[in-house]
């Protein structure tokens, strides 16, 4: 996550409130500097709304379903992919493609847009031959 800190990035307890207003923070400082770069607004939007979420409960506009770009949709689920694949200072070991997919099927609807999930469910049969098992929560 770029703009925290690096003794945040790497620690390994939780967070106070203060390093979790920090952390919220990164969004804000991302988008105002990417949109200050001409032409580049629709990719400040995707940064500003990546950690939305399609039941209401994301940061930093608390938007809902459609309110959210397709970008930051999409970047939502690269970005969780990507935090669970590899190692981090709060997990011991990196998890597997397979298990990291469940994961973001396990929250289809709620942290992640479904269709976009189910998309990103395409791609990861695509690309490594084999599909997850999708859980809906309905």
């Amino acid at each position: 996550m770029s703009f925290i800190s690096r003794d945040i990035i790497n620690k390994n307890s939780k967070l106070s409130p203060i390093e979790e207003k920090e952390i919220k923070r990164h969004v804000k400082v991302g988008y105002e500097w990417v949109n200050r770069i001409p032409h580049w607004q629709e990719a400040a939007l995707m940064i500003q709304q990546h950690h939305e979420r399609p039941d209401g409960l994301g940061y930093p506009k608390k938007l809902t379903g459609d309110q959210i770009c397709s970008g930051a949709r999409i970047l939502a689920i690269a970005d969780t992919f990507f935090a669970i694949t590899n190692e981090r200072a709060d997990r011991s070991h990196k998890r597997s493609l397979l298990r990291a997919a469940k994961e973001i099927n396990a929250h289809a609807d709620t942290q992640f847009d479904n269709n976009t999930v189910l998309a990103f469910n395409q791609m990861i049969k695509d690309q490594y031959g084999r599909k997850p098992t999708p859980q809906n929560p309905n």
